[in-house]
């Protein structure tokens, strides 16, 4: 199976490896204007989550992804949360947070994901959705449904290995 999700990443990643780093603000979960460019393309692995409060599955996996975060947001990899909750729900928003100590920043996008193509992923399908950004800022991936934090490790490696990867350092 990961072998699978690997090739299918990997090939997304053929397509799409020329895609820019997105320029999108979106407010935190305290109403702070960020901009996603702030966190992608600074010289380590972003892996980009789209979750809403009420899925199911984001709220069984999302530990996967604080898991990942923790392990690798000081060395080469970060995640950056995008919840689809909109105004409307960021108390919700915020309790999802909280329940589940998430350390990493999330932003508020509104629920009709119209913001989420803006990412250069294409077409959103549901949450949760991953995007996965190497060092350089290029979207090089994305799963759509539960990943492990294993699986993530697994596909860096694979991709840096790869003929795709940056082997150059990044200035910043």
């Amino acid at each position: 199976m990961r072998h699978l999700l690997l090739s299918l990443v990997l090939a997304f990643a053929l397509h799409a490896a020329h895609a820019a780093v997105p320029d999108i603000a979106l407010p935190d979960l305290h109403g702070q204007p960020r901009n996603v460019n702030a966190f992608i393309g600074h010289g380590q692995w972003v892996v980009v989550v789209f979750w809403s409060h009420d899925c199911r599955i984001c709220a069984s996996e999302i530990h996967n992804m604080e898991s990942f975060h923790e392990a690798h947001h000081d060395k080469d990899a970060m995640v950056l949360g995008v919840t689809l909750d909109g105004a409307s729900y960021v108390d919700q928003a915020r309790q999802f947070v909280a329940e589940h100590h998430l350390s990493f920043v999330n932003l508020l996008a509104e629920p009709d994901a119209a913001v989420v193509p803006r990412f250069g992923g294409g077409k959103f399908v549901g949450t949760p959705t991953y995007y996965f950004f190497d060092p350089i800022g290029r979207i090089v991936g994305r799963k759509i449904g539960p990943i492990s934090g294993a699986d993530i490790e697994e596909f860096i490696a694979a991709f840096n290995s790869s003929p795709y990867a940056v082997k150059q350092p990044v200035t910043q």
